[in-house]
This record gives structure tokens, C-alpha cells and sequence, in this order.
């Protein structure tokens, strides 16, 4: 429950390659992350922080990963109570392009 706020930390105050480590872990559980109460705002901080190219690695995720079986959907992440966060987040922190 507490270990959000100390990833959350290294991604605001650390070193980029503590920050791409972190990047490296998560990457391929980011949509899960994105529904859950306090992964939703490690996503936010990545997003924040993390270069541009990681960012883009992490929407390419969001908008087309299947998990478990089931296509989770942009429409899903805006309608649940932590994810709609990670995708506003997402649009606010892209290039135009990217949008």
C-alpha cells in the first residue's frame, strides 16, 4: 500500500536510469496498474517524467494491450474510478502528434 508513494518518489526526484528500471518493470501491467487505486498514480507520475519516448511506449499500452483474456478498452479506462485519471493524464502530457 505505502511502496506507490516511494516509486512515486524515485519518478519525480530520481535518476533517469532509476526512473527507466522502474519503466522497464511495469510496462507490461501498466493497463492493470491504471485500474488500481494506487498503481494509477505511479502511472500519473510516469507520465509525468518518464522521456518522451517512454511515454509514448506507456499510451501505445494503454490504448492497445489485451489483458487476461479480455480487450480492456480506452472506453473502460474513462469509465473506471482510477484509470480515467491515467488516460486524462495521458492526453494532457502527449505531443500533438501523439494525440
Amino acid at each position: 500500500m505505502y511502496g506507490n508513494y516511494v516509486v512515486s518518489h524515485v519518478l519525480e526526484f530520481g535518476e533517469n536510469s532509476d526512473r527507466n528500471r522502474i519503466a522497464d518493470e511495469i510496462i507490461d501491467d501498466i493497463v492493470e496498474l491504471s485500474m488500481h487505486k494506487y498503481g494509477s498514480n505511479v502511472v500519473e507520475k510516469c507520465l509525468q517524467h518518464l522521456s518522451a519516448d517512454r511515454k509514448s511506449q506507456i499510451v501505445d499500452r494503454l490504448v492497445s494491450v489485451p489483458i487476461a483474456h479480455q480487450q480492456i478498452t480506452l472506453v473502460d479506462m474513462l469509465q473506471s474510478k482510477y484509470a480515467n485519471f491515467v488516460v486524462q493524464k495521458a492526453f494532457q502530457t502527449a505531443t500533438d502528434d501523439r494525440r
